[in-house]
C-alpha cells in the first residue's frame, strides 16, 4: 500500500499536469484574427462567428484588428458562393475571361463610355501655396443641354462651362469668400435656370438665373453635403448635413 506522502505526490502531479493541459488548450483557443482572414477551409459565416466571438472578448479598440478584419469581411462577400463558401481565384479569372467578350457588346451595342481627360495637364507656380489645380467635389450636368456643366470645389467655389468642358467660367470668386469652399451642386429637374449648392460651413446658396447671382436660402443644415430638388416640383429642395436631414 502507498504511503498518504506518496499518493499526495501522485496527486500533485496529475494537478498539475492537468493544469498545464488547461493552459495549453487556453492558449490554442486564442484567435489570430490575421490567420483567421486566411483560412479556407471554412465558409464565410462560419468566420464571422468566431470572429465575433472573438471581438466581444478583446473589444474593437485600435490595434485589435477589428478594422482591418470589417474591410476584409465586406471585400470577401463578393468572393463567396450562395452557400458562403470561398471561390478561387483561378476560378473567378476563368468566369471573368469567359464574360470578358459580351462586356463591351450586349446586342452589339458598345456600354462603355470613352472617356477623355480635360486637364489640367500642368500648373504655374505662384505665390501661394495652391498652383490651381485642386480637387472637385461634385459635377452637375445641364439636363437639356450637356454642353452646360457646373462644379464645386472645396476652396475655388463654383465653375461653369457652357462649351463642354472647353473653358470654364468662375461664378463667385468676387462674391462671398466664405462661399468657396462647397460640397455639392444640384439643378432644380423642372425648372433649369434655378441651381442649388451646399455650402460646407453651412447651409445653401441658391441661383435663379442660371448661377448668374447668387443668395443663401433660409437656415438650417450645418456642414451641409447634399442637396437635392424634387423631381417634379422645383419648391421643394432637400439637404443633407452633419444635424440631419432638412426639407424646405
Amino acid at each position: 500500500m502507498k504511503s498518504k506522502k506518496t499518493m499526495f505526490n501522485i496527486f500533485k502531479g496529475i494537478t498539475f499536469s492537468l493544469g498545464l493541459s488547461l493552459m495549453s488548450f487556453s492558449s490554442m483557443a486564442q484567435i489570430n484574427i490575421h490567420e483567421l482572414m486566411e483560412r479556407k477551409d471554412l465558409k464565410l459565416q462560419e468566420i464571422e462567428k468566431i470572429a465575433n466571438e472573438h471581438f466581444l472578448k478583446v473589444g474593437t479598440e485600435k490595434g485589435s484588428g477589428y478594422n482591418q478584419y470589417q474591410r476584409w469581411l465586406y471585400e470577401q462577400r463578393f468572393h463567396v458562393d450562395a452557400d458562403g463558401n470561398f471561390i478561387s481565384a483561378e476560378t473567378e479569372n476563368q468566369a471573368y475571361q469567359a464574360e470578358k467578350p459580351n462586356l463591351n457588346q450586349p446586342n452589339g451595342e458598345k456600354i462603355r463610355a470613352a472617356w477623355t481627360e480635360l486637364g489640367p495637364k500642368s500648373w504655374v507656380k505662384t505665390s501661394g501655396w495652391n498652383p490651381g489645380v485642386g480637387r472637385l467635389t461634385s459635377v452637375a450636368i445641364h439636363p437639356s443641354n450637356t454642353a452646360i456643366i457646373y462644379v464645386t470645389s472645396p476652396g475655388g467655389g463654383i465653375w461653369k462651362s457652357s462649351n463642354s468642358g472647353a473653358t470654364w467660367t468662375p461664378l463667385i470668386d468676387f462674391v462671398n469668400s466664405s462661399w468657396l469652399n462647397l460640397f455639392h451642386i444640384t439643378i432644380a429637374p423642372t425648372n433649369q435656370t434655378h441651381i442649388y449648392a451646399a455650402l460646407t460651413s453651412g447651409g445653401v446658396i441658391k441661383s435663379t438665373n442660371s448661377g448668374v447671382t447668387w443668395a443663401v436660402t433660409g437656415a438650417g443644415p450645418t456642414s451641409t453635403k447634399k442637396v437635392l430638388v424634387h423631381p417634379t416640383n422645383s419648391s421643394i429642395v432637400f439637404a443633407t448635413g452633419s444635424n440631419g436631414i432638412w426639407r424646405s
